[in-house]
């Protein structure tokens, strides 16, 4: 090894071999071990917003629950453990008059558990939380509204700026008074109802149009609404590998058309029927049809 390698290999063993960045690195394996199914189950192909709601609403009490003297103590001991082992102190980084990429934050008696709670734990756990809230909570209520899993435990007043952003969708004369009866009739259903669906699609099965018509718009709305843009990301991807610089040329009725070849893929295809769609275009010195 050349000198530059001994010199690199040192920082970078400085820099393992260092109590922050253990606290650190245990910290996010506790909290990314919470979000990772809620992380996989937002990039599949056919989400529920109801269901995604659901489960975002238990990963965010989660993390709240989380957020204790208790919890981060037990992290702090396993740290301890692996500090010992790989001959690491456990310090507080030193206090200076003016900070630029950190707070000082003051703790009594120099406490290295209280200070990386405050300094570390906390702020990164509010992050996460004000991310989960500002994406996913903006119609929760309405949304919640809507399954009957949860809507005994919602009243009406809840809805009312959801209901505005919608709107333009539910074509009532009388706003407040007609959602109003409409939802209270909703929650006496499902309080007899002993099969409680929990997705969009099942529950816009269950409920008639005629005695619902809103909740039943509503239910059309979130089945087919996108709850993330993975499936866009998706397409690009597709978009990415069909139209190489081999294929730099082609329409874009062509073009369409081997997407959604790629995309739904799992759509078995009558090769017969599409070889007499291809034969019937125009006439042709090959016979194709069989």
């Amino acid at each position: 090894m050349t000198s530059e390698n001994d010199k690199n290999a040192i920082l970078l063993h400085k820099s393992l071999c260092n109590f922050q960045f253990l606290i650190t690195c245990s910290i996010m394996e506790r909290v990314l071990g919470i979000t990772y199914t809620i992380s996989k189950y937002l990039q599949t192909e056919n989400i529920d917003i109801i269901t995604a709601t659901n489960l975002i609403e238990t990963t965010i009490t989660k993390l709240q629950n989380l957020r204790n003297d208790v919890e981060f103590q037990t992290i702090f001991d396993s740290v301890i453990e692996i500090a010992e082992k790989v001959g690491v102190t456990p310090i507080i980084p030193r206090t200076v008059g003016t900070q630029k990429h950190r707070t000082n934050y003051t703790v009594n008696n120099g406490d290295c558990c209280t200070y990386y709670r405050v300094s570390i734990f906390c702020p990164y756990l509010d992050d996460l939380l004000s991310s989960f809230n500002e994406r996913f909570n903006s119609n929760s209520n309405l949304i919640s509204s809507l399954s009957p899993s949860k809507i005994k435990n919602k009243i009406f007043d809840d809805l009312q700026t959801s209901l505005e952003f919608y709107k333009d969708d539910l074509n009532i004369d009388s706003y407040n008074s007609t959602l109003k009866g409409e939802f209270e009739l909703w929650q006496m259903k499902w309080e007899t109802e002993k099969v409680i669906p929990t997705n969009s699609p099942d529950t816009l099965l269950n409920c008639p149009e005629e005695i619902f018509p809103n909740k039943y718009t509503m239910l059309k709305i979130f089945s087919i609404l996108p709850v993330t843009t993975a499936s866009v990301e998706r397409t690009f991807s597709t978009l990415k590998r069909i139209k190489a610089y081999l294929r730099n040329s082609t329409s874009e009725n062509r073009l369409n058309g081997l997407a959604l070849l790629n995309v739904h893929r799992d759509i078995d295809l009558d090769i017969d029927s599409l070889i007499d769609v291809f034969a019937n275009k125009k006439e042709r010195r090959l016979d194709f049809k069989l």
